[in-house]
């Protein structure tokens, strides 16, 4: 017989509850309730949860600046006017923890339709995750209609053929770009006016160096610590200042080293340099090349080997730094939240006739026009064709322009005007573009890093960090080289079998005609079929000849292929036999 629970009171059942217990289950079903209403608000706005009957396309990026996220709402808007059956759903994500969110993403199988890409070339990401869209690029953009570039293949409407998006180590196109990026100088034009009495940019590096003199006289007057310039160790590095003033000052020398005659050194020509006794780095350009950067960095704000760019950032919205290093993205983020005027000019050089650096001026440097902001396509997507059709809209002339426009960025598209105050952002077409390769491979690379740094903060003389470098060149560059050549003469041979092998195809296959699945091969046999037979390989990473033309031959073949040929048919050599072949081919000398 089952008896009722029974308190001190006498109360039975649910009475039995004592009151702060039954607020506290109240709460946490109020709670839970709340708590799921905006789980489901949230995973509505990213198009997890439907809330109606079109297509959801979802489109990340990391960029927090809301301009960026209004601009993309537009485009979304309008691309949704024009396919009612569509709905864009544009989601932003921290950068800090963007890529964090983006494996887990990616991992869980709900990546974004398209996402930002964080670097360009991320070979071992794109083969994973993104699909190949080279095939894609060579169509033309239906946006494009009615504007000079109507007709035009997609990839051929941008500045630079759409090289951004060309991952070379995979030889194929990966990513979408949608602007320019240009390295730039930014400058609190206030400050200018009130310490070197205009606000006028500096014509040469001399003018630029009287102006942080200007610049720090006013702050010690005004008992106020005002920095000229605010650095970061990235700035100061390769991507920098260093990879200007080296390039600027060294290019002649490079131009005996360029062996391969490809416009600038390589790997093979600076070792041979050094093997020949032609080549050391204690000369009297690359000396001047570093002496200018010690001046420069006597402006650096202390400390600013530690600083982050966001840290940097942060000085010189305050007005505590007169300039900063930064690219076309950080324009409007300054407009927006500094409170003077903010102008912008390119990296100066020392005229001809400057008396310690003129004379070793090569010229002002060549910037190639890569396109950045790049944005990849998932192959998980459910609607690959729908997501690249929003990627044509949005980078089409008339909508490259507007969006670029409102977030003054330097479009991507050619044709695409511009305002006069951006073209400080245009690339340069014409200087220098090669240099001596001082850094190569990731031994050579961490030295450089670690000690020019150390070299930069007056803890390393010149001779102390080139004679470093030399001799780490000496020991790990012939290594890296190895490593290089067989890399590089590994992807060649895919290549050239890959060439080879839709070659045999298109001798065997060249009468017209159609097949049908389930057909074998016979004297009418079209070049279509060829072209499956070699995808289907392909599809299965036969990229060799050696895998692909003993299985082609006429009259054996049926399509679809219904099983993958036997391992005893094609015999694959071991791979260290591969690689042991591979090096003492790339190795001869």
């Amino acid at each position: 017989m089952k008896t009722k629970m029974k308190t001190k009171t006498g109360k039975t059942g649910w009475r039995a509850i004592s009151p702060l217990i039954m607020f506290g289950l109240i709460l946490l079903f109020v709670s839970y309730g709340i708590s799921l209403v905006h789980v489901i608000r949230i995973r509505r706005n990213m198009g997890d949860i439907g809330v109606d009957d079109r297509i959801v396309i979802r489109l990340a990026h990391f960029l927090s600046e809301e301009n960026v996220q209004s601009a993309f709402s537009k485009l979304a808007k309008d691309y949704e006017e024009l396919h009612p059956d569509t709905r864009i759903v544009v989601q932003s994500v921290p950068q800090r923890a963007y890529q964090q969110w983006l494996n887990t993403q990616q991992i869980g199988g709900t990546t974004p339709d398209l996402f930002q890409l964080q670097a360009r070339g991320d070979w071992t990401m794109a083969s994973k995750f993104q699909e190949v869209l080279t095939s894609q690029v060579g169509q033309v953009n239906p946006y494009n209609v009615g504007t000079d570039l109507e007709g035009v293949p997609w990839r051929d409407t941008y500045t630079d053929g759409m090289e951004g998006g060309y991952f070379f180590s995979l030889l194929e196109f990966y990513g979408i770009p949608m602007t320019i990026e240009s390295t730039r100088i930014f400058y609190n034009k206030d400050l200018f006016r009130r310490a070197a009495g205009s606000d006028r940019p500096p014509g040469n590096f001399g003018e630029w160096m009287e102006i942080c003199a200007a610049i720090q006289a006013y702050g010690e007057g005004r008992d106020e610590t005002i920095f000229p310039i605010a650095a970061t160790r990235d700035y100061a590095l390769l991507s920098g200042f260093n990879g200007f003033y080296v390039t600027a000052f060294t290019g002649g020398l490079a131009i005996p080293y360029d062996v391969n005659a490809g416009g600038g050194p390589t790997t093979q020509g600076t070792l041979w340099g050094f093997q020949t006794g032609t080549l050391d780095f204690d000369q009297e350009r690359v000396r001047a090349a570093y002496d200018i950067q010690l001046e420069l960095a006597e402006n650096y704000q202390p400390g600013f080997m530690s600083d982050t760019a966001d840290q940097a950032r942060f000085l010189f919205i305050q007005g505590r730094a007169g300039m900063l290093l930064g690219n076309t993205y950080d324009l409007i983020l300054f407009r927006d939240t500094a409170r003077f005027d903010v102008g912008v000019f390119r990296i100066p050089l020392p005229d001809p006739d400057d008396p310690k650096y003129g004379r070793f001026v090569t010229g002002r440097i060549w910037e190639e026009p890569v396109t950045k902001f790049l944005f990849g396509l998932s192959k998980r997507s459910s609607h690959k064709e729908i997501a690249l059709d929003f990627m044509k809209f949005a980078t089409s002339l008339p909508n490259n322009e507007w969006f670029c426009r409102q977030l003054d960025w330097f479009p991507a598209i050619r044709g695409a005007e511009t305002s006069d105050e951006l073209q400080v952002f245009a690339p340069s077409g014409e200087g220098v573009s090669a240099s001596l390769e001082l850094v190569t491979g990731p031994d050579i690379g961490l030295y450089f890093d670690h000690n020019f740094l150390l070299f930069l903060g007056g803890h390393l003389s010149f001779d102390e960090f080139m004679d470093g470098l030399e001799e780490i060149w000496r020991t790990k560059g012939e290594e890296w080289l190895m490593v290089k050549r067989f890399a590089i003469t590994r992807q060649e041979d895919i290549s050239r079998e890959r060439n080879l092998s839709r070659s045999r195809v298109r001798v065997l296959f060249e009468e017209a005609g159609e097949m049908n699945p389930g057909q074998t091969m016979g004297s009418g046999t079209a070049y279509q079929l060829g072209v499956q037979i070699v995808q289907a390989f392909f599809a299965h990473s036969f990229n060799y000849r050696q895998f692909i033309h003993p299985h082609i031959k006429d009259g054996t073949y049926q399509f679809p292929p219904h099983s993958l040929m036997p391992a005893e048919l094609y015999p694959i050599p071991p791979p260290d036999h591969v690689l042991e072949e591979m090096l003492h081919r790339g190795g001869q000398k």
